[in-house]
């Protein structure tokens, strides 16, 4: 992380950090579209 805050602070830019993966992770997950109850029962 410090490399890439050093970068942006050397030409005077402001440096930022955020973290989505919280929400990425419940749709990007191939099980949380899995068929529960269909004739695909268990197959994402």
């Amino acid at each position: 992380m410090g490399g890439w805050a050093k970068a942006p602070k050397k030409q005077g830019l402001r440096f930022g950090v955020s973290v989505h993966a919280a929400y990425t992770w419940s749709w990007l997950e191939t099980s949380q579209r899995a068929d529960k109850a269909g004739p695909l029962a268990c197959v994402p």
